[in-house]
């Protein structure tokens, strides 16, 4: 196991390796085995680092009046720091997930607690990029915009309707998952065209269809 140091011109020592403000430099005559340990500290510190600061900030507002001359005074720019700080301290470390990234965890922030738990354990237990994972929040949003049926207005409808219409709702999140893992860029241009002019004929069809029967509130 490695040990880390930090010198006084704060440079951090890991290993044989000395990682500096401007690059990294070799300390002796490093193995593989040493090389493939600082490489994962160099990763972990990469994906670490937003929530470090996020959690340094609410830490010094919570304990110094003097932490707002960091505020803002660090290299990083004043909206980033805002936005480290305000995932930080909506998504305490016992509801983040190692796996995941901060981002994954930014796409959450402003929901509740619980909500929190079942979006990011989705996102670990499907590997879901960040790309992805975004539009499968913006959807659980929508539907929690979608207001509550009592019972008196459920009953004269088939549940059966309802159920069906929901897992065409919810298939929405697979087929932009597929979508986005389709390798474009190496499709010959002819088929890439062929492929998405018929993706926007289909989707030119089914929003006509939804219209037709969205009479109170017709989509624009």
């Amino acid at each position: 196991m490695n040990d880390l140091l930090l010198k006084q011109n704060n440079d951090i020592v890991y290993g044989k390796f000395r990682l500096k403000k401007n690059g990294l430099e070799v300390v002796g005559n490093p193995s593989f085995a040493d090389w493939s340990e600082v490489g994962k500290f160099i990763k972990r510190s990469n994906e670490a680092v937003q929530f470090w600061r996020g959690d340094w900030l609410n830490f010094g507002e919570n304990n110094y009046e003097e932490w707002t001359q960091y505020f803002g005074k660090e290299e990083a720019a004043y909206g980033t720091l805002a936005n480290e700080k305000w995932v930080a301290s909506r998504v305490p470390p016992s509801r983040r997930r190692e796996k995941l990234s901060w981002s994954h965890h930014y796409e959450v922030a402003d929901l509740e607690p619980e909500e929190q738990i079942e979006m990011l354990k989705i996102a670990e237990e499907h590997e879901m990029p960040v790309s992805v994972f975004k539009k499968a929040v913006r959807h659980y949003k929508l539907k929690l915009d979608v207001p509550e049926l009592n019972e008196e207005q459920l009953k004269p409808t088939d549940p059966l309707l309802f159920e069906s219409a929901q897992k065409i709702v919810d298939s929405s999140v697979s087929t932009i998952e597929m979508l986005e893992k389709l390798e474009w860029e190496k499709m010959e241009s002819g088929a890439r065209d062929w492929l998405l002019s018929h993706l926007k004929r289909a989707g030119t069809y089914y929003f006509n269809l939804v219209k037709k029967y969205d009479i109170k509130k017709p989509l624009s």
